[in-house]
């Protein structure tokens, strides 16, 4: 939106006073201050046209043509294994103070270009677009400079509606993560906290992009896993030495598990830092959720590019949607799914997935070898309607065959077609 010239709502002033009785200007109502700053409608806010459009042109250069596409790989001829040393001292020694994320995302993308997603909604997570290695990326940080890095109702729904966006496109997506958990107090509770952070959960679980993860400091609680942890699958999770990985903070950890030494000591402020420190060293640190296989690995800072760039390469030569490329599309009563095709990986057995065997009776099942066709195990094709089941897979078409090629209902987005059973 261009400020002082765009407007946008449903109902203008003049019916907000006809109904309600309140003297309200178009700015007020709907401009694009209060889009950009407070409801989130609008993504980007310029003060005139030229830039408008220009920045309309920034935002193209990284998006394919279409969502069946990878993104477009533009060389900035930035070295890719450029460190940064810097980075070694980002992170403050006492835990409390804060620091710039942007500082972290400008250090490592390609020629520190960086398009930031609504910039001015939800600060306390930034959203954006850049580059690695040539390669575009969807990048997801909290930022501890606001509000501690927390996520609340607005900063969940951001990030969702951001990792969709990315899934959409095939854009790989890249976390920074320094959370210390969800925002408290009724207001929250009462906006439903609780169901705009499950938003956020589930759109990293539904994507289908590469998805990787690196941990800077504080990773507490229920905020840590919906950050694209380990635990909801993410791809390749990452932390660095000053990462601290656990359910709470040290201090809130010792306040429960020692609350009764603390209470009988004769000095319980002291007792109570002593034990904090202890817990600290002891277990919040990436050393032990590496050992439980939550961590791929523990890394410097200085060659957090290094590991990005050379974790998506993996994911070059791959097509559109790369992590359901092992995958077969079946119908079922109208229904779209997919299933996993055992026949592209080693020692796989195709007839684990063939419910129409199932119903011949063991013996037809032992007695199927691995290799039949899978039109040759069908039921034979017969007119039908719409809605009867048709089992096995599409596959692509072959000869002048109109009953072997793809089905109008394969049309569509990739990742929309989910596994249910």
């Amino acid at each position: 939106m261009v400020d002082t010239t765009a407007f946008m709502f449903v109902t203008g002033p003049n019916v907000v006073k006809t109904v309600t009785h309140q003297e309200i200007t178009s700015a007020e109502l709907g401009g694009a201050r209060v889009h950009g700053e407070k409801s989130g409608v609008a993504h980007f806010v310029l003060p005139n046209d030229i830039l408008c459009l220009r920045e309309v042109r920034r935002l193209i250069n990284y998006l394919p043509s279409n969502n069946q596409q990878k993104p477009p790989i533009l060389d900035l001829r930035d070295p890719l294994e450029r460190i940064d040393p810097a980075l070694d001292y980002l992170i403050p020694v006492n835990p409390n103070h804060t620091y710039d994320m942007k500082v972290l995302i400008h250090s490592i993308l390609d020629g520190a270009e960086f398009m930031e997603i609504q910039p001015h909604f939800a600060r306390n997570i930034i959203c954006g677009l850049g580059r690695l290695g040539g390669q575009t990326v969807g990048l997801i940080a909290n930022q501890p400079a606001v509000l501690a890095g927390v996520l609340d109702i607005n900063a969940s729904a951001k990030a969702a509606r951001f990792v969709r966006f990315c899934d959409t496109f095939n854009i790989p997506l890249v976390c920074f993560v320094d959370v210390p958990g969800f925002m408290p107090g009724p207001e929250q509770e009462s906006g439903g906290i609780i169901r705009h952070g499950a938003k956020l959960l589930y759109a990293f679980v539904e994507a289908t992009v590469p998805r990787i993860t690196v941990i800077l400091r504080k990773a507490y609680g229920g905020a840590y896993i919906v950050m694209n942890s380990k635990h909801i699958g993410g791809d390749i999770n990452y932390a660095w030495p000053t990462a601290e990985i656990a359910v709470l903070g040290p201090k809130g950890a010792a306040e429960v598990i020692y609350r009764q030494e603390i209470a009988a000591a004769a000095d319980p402020d002291a007792l109570l830092g002593q034990k904090t420190d202890h817990y600290r060293k002891t277990f919040a640190n990436p050393f032990l959720a590496a050992k439980r296989g939550y961590i791929d690995d523990v890394i410097f800072p200085r060659t957090t590019r290094q590991r990005l760039i050379r974790s998506c390469s993996s994911w070059k030569a791959s097509g559109p949607h790369g992590r359901i490329a092992n995958t077969e599309t079946y119908r079922c009563k109208g229904e779209r799914r997919v299933r996993k095709n055992p026949d592209r990986q080693p020692g796989g057995d195709r007839r684990a997935y063939r419910p129409d065997l199932r119903r011949l009776g063991s013996a037809a099942w032992r007695s199927t070898p691995k290799s039949t066709p899978v039109r040759s195990m069908c039921r034979p094709r017969t007119k039908r309607s719409s809605s009867a089941c048709a089992f096995g897979p599409v596959l692509p078409r072959q000869g002048k065959d109109p009953g072997s090629g793809p089905r109008p209902w394969m049309r569509g987005h990739p990742s929309r077609l989910r596994l249910s059973f």
